[in-house]
C-alpha cells in the first residue's frame, strides 16, 4: 500500500509488528521517540545450592528523563574457567534481578558481548569480591557532547584476594589523562595510586575550546581511552 508513497514512522511501526507479531509500542516510544540510551550498572553474585551452581545478576539503570529508563531484551555472556554460556533477559525494570540456572561455576561475565545496544556501561561489579569491581573499566563520560563540565567514572578492581583490600598488593598506579585530537595531553585529572572501587571524576574545560578530545585510563598494563565532545 505504501509503493511509492510517502511512509510515516507509525507506518513502519504497523509494519514492524505485522511482521514480527510483537506490540513494539515501547520500543518505538522510547527508543525512537524517547531521549537519550540507557547507562546500566551491573552486579552480578555467583550462588551455590542443592541443585547446582546460579548466577544472579541485577541490572540497573541511570535515571532518565524521557522515558525514566528503556526497555530492552539484553544479552549477557557468562564465563567459566573452560566454558561459557550466552543468556538473553528481558529488561523491563529500572532495578530487576535475574537468577540463571548453570551447569558450570562462573568466573566474570560479559554484558551485552555484540554491543548490539545503543549504550553506557558505568560499572560491572562482582558481589563475590565483597562488592568490588571484577576488572578495570573506563566509562563513557556523561553527558556527551558537555559544556564546561562533565563527569567520568571507572573501577579498579582488586589485585589480590587479600582481605585487606587496602594493602600495598592492592594499590593500582591510576593516572587520567586528556589529550586534544593532535595528541597533546592538556589536563591530568587522576595521577595517584589507588585502591579497589569505583570512582568518578570531573573534568572541567572552563579553560578549553571547543573540539573533540581523547580521555585515557591507565592501571598498570591496563589501558582504554574514549572520546569526548566540547561544544561551546
Amino acid at each position: 500500500d505504501l509503493a511509492y508513497g510517502v511512509a510515516t514512522t507509525e507506518d513502519f511501526q504497523k509494519v514492524c509488528e505485522e511482521v514480527t507479531g510483537t506490540d513494539l509500542d515501547y520500543f518505538f516510544s522510547e527508543w525512537i521517540y524517547g531521549e537519550n540510551y540507557p547507562k546500566y550498572s551491573v552486579t552480578w553474585n555467583p550462588l551455590s545450592n542443592d541443585n547446582g551452581n546460579q548466577i544472579e545478576v541485577l541490572i540497573k539503570q541511570q535515571e532518565n528523563t524521557n522515558p525514566n529508563y528503556f526497555i530492552m531484551p539484553v544479552q549477557i555472556k557468562i564465563l567459566g574457567n573452560s566454558k561459557d554460556t550466552l543468556v538473553t533477559l528481558f529488561n523491563y525494570e529500572n532495578n530487576q534481578i535475574f537468577n540463571i540456572n548453570l551447569s558450570f561455576k562462573p568466573t566474570n561475565i560479559e554484558f551485552d558481548p555484540n554491543n548490539l545496544i545503543l549504550k553506557d556501561i558505568l560499572s560491572i561489579t562482582d558481589v563475590k569480591n565483597n562488592g568490588l569491581p571484577s576488572k578495570f573499566e573506563l566509562a563513557q563520560n556523561y553527558p556527551n557532547p558537555f559544556n564546561p563540565t562533565t563527569t567520568i567514572e571507572y573501577q579498579i578492581p582488586a589485585l589480590s584476594e587479600q582481605t585487606n583490600i587496602t594493602s600495598d598488593f592492592n594499590l593500582s598506579n591510576v593516572e587520567i589523562k586528556v589529550y586534544n585530537i593532535l595528541g597533546k595531553e592538556v589536563k591530568t585529572l587522576v595521577n595517584q595510586k589507588q585502591k579497589p572501587g569505583n570512582y568518578k571524576v570531573t573534568l572541567d574545560a572552563t579553560n578549553l575550546p571547543s573540539g573533540i578530545y581523547f580521555y585515557s585510563l591507565t592501571a598498570g598494563d591496563f589501558y582504554q581511552t574514549k572520546k569526548l565532545i566540547l561544544l561551546k
